[in-house]
């Protein structure tokens, strides 16, 4: 059994005054003060200023500490976290994500959201490229800032719709992972598949995507007609005649249709 690795004690900063400050402020070892600084900044603690936070960072940094998550983790975490939000910053501070899982979340991405939403919000969170703010995105696409505001929230409603949210959280699974974990609920296999697909295709294989109809962020009308017919996964809606599903009009079968070929 892998032993637990010994906390680092504050004394390792060579600085009493520092140390002082960040024991009042409850920290007790260094990794701690590490996963703060992944996520918050150093300044927000009283008494700290930019010199000493670079100073403490310094240290941590000396010692083989992360003091930093990519953009991917943070844009994770800031998607992802709710009551659990401290558990997700550790659980990235411990196992950075490599760089299958960030090309898996790119695709991802892809095909949960439009074209537009999903530019907005790769520039926005600096995915695979440099991050700039709303006023620099409105001026690329020639959009007000608050068009662009309103793209940027659909698309992060979208990802905190169940289906894309726990494929999300699968995400953060290595494949060795996501091919022997034993999956409770028949929910969670279909996401697992839709992970793992994505893996072959990578390695030369072609399948479609399946999942949760959730995946299409449809219109309520449509989503709840889709539920009453027993239709939950996108590889139901592919093979069922829509044109026979009771009070399903034209523009739900375009919806579905469209949505289902954009993946």
């Amino acid at each position: 059994m892998k032993e637990e690795k010994d906390m680092m004690n504050l004394d390792l900063l060579g600085n009493p005054s520092i140390e002082k400050i960040v024991t009042a402020a409850w920290f007790d070892s260094l990794e701690s003060l590490a996963i703060y600084s992944c996520i918050y900044n150093l300044t927000d603690i009283d008494g700290i200023g930019p010199k000493k936070a670079e100073e403490i960072k310094e240290v941590l940094e000396q010692h083989g500490l992360r003091t930093k998550l990519s953009n991917e983790e943070y844009f994770l975490i800031n998607v992802l976290a709710n009551e659990n939000r401290s558990e997700l910053i550790k659980q990235f501070w411990d196992s950075p994500m490599s760089d299958d899982q960030k090309d898996c979340l790119y695709d991802l991405l892809l095909s949960g959201l439009f074209e537009k939403e999903n530019a907005v919000l790769k520039l926005y969170y600096g995915l695979d490229c440099e991050r700039i703010s709303l006023d620099e995105i409105s001026q690329k696409y020639h959009l007000t800032r608050e068009r662009i505001k309103q793209i940027l929230g659909k698309a992060e409603r979208k990802l905190k719709h169940l289906g894309m949210k726990r494929q999300l959280e699968l995400l953060m699974v290595s494949r060795s992972g996501l091919q022997s974990r034993l999956l409770a609920t028949e929910e969670e296999l279909s996401v697992a598949k839709t992970i793992i697909e994505y893996y072959e295709r990578k390695y030369g294989k072609t399948k479609p995507v399946d999942g949760p109809i959730e995946m299409l962020n449809l219109s309520n009308r449509t989503y709840r007609y889709l539920k009453r017919a027993g239709i939950n996964t996108l590889e139901e809606a592919r093979n069922a005649d829509l044109t026979k599903l009771r009070d399903f009009g034209r523009h739900s079968i375009e919806e579905v249709t469209k949505k289902i070929s954009s993946l």
